[in-house]
C-alpha cells in the first residue's frame, strides 16, 4: 500500500550572540493525515520570545515547532488531552559566553543553559517530559533579575527584558529562565505513543541550527 507520510522538524533558535540552538525530530511516520495543524517556532525579537512558547528576556528563548491534531491552543501536557502529537523544543536564551549545546532544545529533555561558559544545573534547567525547567538560581554578580520564571507546559520561563534576563525555550514543557551569565534552559520535545498517529519515531538534539523553526511533511520512502 501507500507509504505513510513522514515529517521532520526544527524548533526555533534562541537569542544568542555566537551560537544557535534548536531541536530536530527525524523521519517520524504519521499514520493519519486528517486535519493536521503545524505550528512553526519563531526566533526572538527585541526581547520577546520566539513565537510558540519562547520565554522573554534580554536574550530571549526560541519557540517550539509542533504538529497538532486540532487547532486548539489549550495545552495540557496530558498525553490523552493535549492536541500536540510531535513537539521539537526551542533553545534557551544565551549570552556570548555560551558554547555549542548549552541550552539546546530537546530531545526528550531540554539541555541546561550555560553558567560561566559551562553547561550547569546552576543555570536555567531544561524542560522534561513531566515538568518545566527550573529558573536559574545563580548569577555572576550580586545583582539578580527581578523576574525569573520556571518553564511551564508549552512555554519557556521569562526574565527581564533588560538587565541580563535570559528566556527559556518553548517545548512540550518549556525551559527555565536565566539571568546574566546563567543562561536559559531549552524546551523538551515529545512524540505521541498513545493516540496511534506516529510510528518509527526518533529524536536527536541539534545544536547548530540557525533561524526560525520549520516542519517538513512528505510522502514516500525517502525525504525529497
Amino acid at each position: 500500500g501507500d507509504s505513510p507520510a513522514k515529517t521532520s522538524a526544527f524548533g526555533g533558535k534562541a537569542s544568542t550572540k555566537i551560537i544557535t540552538i534548536g531541536k530536530y525530530g527525524k523521519s517520524t511516520s504519521i499514520t493519519s493525515l486528517n486535519n493536521l495543524y503545524i505550528y512553526v517556532g519563531g526566533t526572538p525579537k527585541d526581547g520577546i520570545g520566539g513565537w510558540n512558547g519562547g520565554g522573554n528576556g534580554q536574550q530571549a528563548g526560541g519557540g517550539a515547532t509542533d504538529i497538532r491534531i486540532s487547532n486548539s491552543n489549550s495545552l495540557t501536557c496530558n498525553i490523552n488531552t493535549d492536541p500536540r502529537i510531535l513537539v521539537v523544543g526551542g533553545g534557551g536564551g544565551s549570552t556570548n559566553n555560551g558554547s555549542s549545546g548549552n541550552g539546546a532544545g530537546g530531545g526528550l529533555n531540554g539541555n541546561y543553559g550555560a553558567f560561566s561558559q559551562t553547561t550547569s544545573d546552576k543555570a536555567g534547567q531544561g524542560g522534561t517530559q513531566y515538568g518545566g525547567g527550573k529558573a536559574a538560581q545563580y548569577t555572576c554578580t550580586n545583582t539578580t533579575c527581578s523576574v525569573r520564571q520556571d518553564g511551564t507546559c508549552g512555554n519557556g520561563g521569562s526574565s527581564n527584558s533588560e538587565s541580563g534576563g535570559r528566556g527559556g525555550g518553548g517545548g512540550w514543557y518549556g525551559g527555565g529562565s536565566g539571568c546574566l551569565c546563567a543562561d536559559g534552559g531549552g524546551g523538551s520535545g515529545y512524540y505521541d505513543t498513545n493516540k496511534g498517529y506516529l510510528m518509527n519515531s526518533s529524536m536527536s538534539m541539534q545544536t547548530s541550527y540557525h533561524g526560525d523553526g520549520y516542519a517538513t511533511i512528505w510522502y514516500g520512502r525517502s525525504k525529497p
